[in-house]
C-alpha cells in the first residue's frame, strides 16, 4: 500500500508497507494486527466531540436528550434532534426587562392566570380596585382638578354636609394647561395653609375598606422653612399644623411628610407604636402624583410616588375613620406655596 502509511502493526525496521508472509506470519489481518489509531476510527460511531457552550465534554459510547418536547430521530443519513421553542415572553417592570426565569408567579388578592389553549395565551386576570373606578377613569393630572367625594363615610344621605374646605390664600394658576389651584401661606411663622374633608367632624374613609387618596401637587419652594404634609388623620376637632413643621398632629395618622429639605417620608401612627420610612424620593419643586392606598386583605398600607410603591407598613396600623388633608407650612416669616393639579379620594361602599 505505497504511500498510505502502515496501518498494521510494526515487527522492526525494513518490514516492507505491503501484506506479506515476512510481517504477518499467517498471511492475514486480524483486529489485534491493527494500529490504535486505525482501530478506534473504525469502532467510532460518527460523534468525535460534543461542547457545552463550546466546551468538550467527556466522550462517552452514547448520547441522551432530554427535556420537554426534546425528540431525537435518524432519517437514514444523520441524527436529528429537535428542541420546542420555549414559546415564553420578555417580563419587564416599567419597561426594564427582568432577569429570565423558569417560573412567573402573579400575586395579589382577586389575581388569576389560566391557560387560553384555544387561542395560545395565558391570561392574567387582575380585578379592579371595589368595584366602580378604576386606575383608567381617574381623571388626567394633565388637564383636570378633579375632586372625587361620592362615597363619603359613613352614610351619605345622612351627612352631606361633609365637604372640603380650605384656610389660606387660593388663586387660579394662570395659563395652566387645564386648570391648576395655588395656595399658599401667610409670612407669619408656622401658619399652615390647606384643603381637607370637613363637616363638624364627620370623617370621609373608613380604613377597614378598600380605600385611595391621591394629589399631583408641586411646592413652589423647597427650603429648611418649607413643610408640605398629605395626610389621612383622625379628626379630633382641628386639622394638622401647630408649631413647623406640623408639630401638633392628631391621635392616629397616615401620612407623606416633606419636612423642610431632604427626602420625603411614609409615616403611619396608631397612637401606641409610629411607623416611618425615608422613601428614598427627594424633595423638590416638580410636580409628583402621591398616593396612599390602603389593603385589607393583607392588611397593608402602601405609599406610592409618582405611581411607584416607596413604602409598605402591614404592622401597627392606624385604626377608626378618617379624613383627608393637604396642606403646606412656614417656618419663618415667608410664603409657603403649592400647586394642586389633581385631588382624588375613593372609597369601596
Amino acid at each position: 500500500m505505497p504511500g498510505r502509511g502502515r496501518p498494521w502493526k510494526g515487527v522492526g525496521e525494513g518490514v516492507p508497507d505491503r501484506i506479506g508472509t515476512g510481517a504477518i506470519a499467517d498471511g492475514s489481518i486480524t483486529e489485534a494486527d491493527l494500529d490504535s489509531e486505525v482501530t478506534n476510527k473504525l469502532n467510532s460511531a460518527g460523534y468525535d466531540t460534543i461542547d457545552e457552550e463550546g466546551s468538550p465534554l467527556t466522550q462517552r459510547s452514547e448520547l441522551n436528550f432530554v427535556g420537554a418536547g426534546v425528540t431525537a430521530s435518524d432519517d437514514g443519513e444523520k441524527t436529528v434532534v429537535t428542541i420546542p421553542s420555549g414559546g415564553g415572553h420578555i417580563i419587564e417592570d416599567e419597561g426594564t426587562p427582568l432577569a429570565t426565569q423558569p417560573d412567573l408567579n402573579f400575586v395579589g388578592a382577586g389575581v388569576t392566570a389560566t391557560n387560553d389553549g384555544e387561542n395560545t395565551a395565558t391570561v392574567i386576570t387582575i380585578p379592579g380596585g371595589g368595584g366602580g373606578i378604576t386606575r383608567e377613569l381617574v381623571a388626567n393630572p394633565a388637564t383636570d382638578l378633579y375632586l372625587y367625594d361620592e362615597f363619603f363615610y359613613p352614610t351619605p344621605s345622612t351627612y352631606l354636609d361633609v365637604h372640603y374646605e380650605k384656610a389660606g390664600s387660593f388663586s387660579a394658576v394662570v395659563d395652566a394647561i387645564g386648570g391648576q389651584v395655588q395656595f399658599q401661606t401667610t409670612a407669619v411663622a408656622n401658619n399652615v395653609a390647606r384643603i381637607n374633608t370637613c363637616g363638624g367632624g364627620l370623617l370621609a374613609i373608613d380604613v377597614t375598606k378598600n380605600w385611595r387618596f391621591a394629589v399631583r401637587l408641586r411646592q413652589q419652594t423647597v427650603t429648611s422653612n418649607t413643610a408640605m404634609l398629605i395626610s389621612i388623620y383622625q379628626n379630633d376637632g382641628s386639622p394638622p399644623g401647630g408649631v413647623f413643621p406640623f408639630a401638633t398632629n392628631t391621635t392616629t395618622s397616615i401620612e407623606i411628610r416633606a419636612d423642610g429639605t431632604g427626602n420625603y417620608f411614609a409615616t403611619t401612627d396608631n397612637n401606641i407604636t409610629p411607623n416611618s420610612q425615608d422613601t428614598g424620593v427627594t424633595i423638590d419643586t416638580s410636580f409628583h402624583t402621591f398616593e396612599i392606598r390602603s389593603n385589607p386583605a393583607t392588611p397593608s398600607i402602601e405609599f406610592l410616588i409618582d405611581e411607584n410603591i416607596v413604602a409598605t407598613f402591614t404592622t401597627n396600623l392606624p385604626t377608626g375613620n378618617k379624613s383627608v388633608f393637604i396642606g403646606v407650612q412656614t417656618g419663618t416669616t415667608s410664603f409657603a406655596r403649592a400647586n394642586v393639579d389633581t385631588l382624588f379620594l375613593y372609597q369601596d361602599r
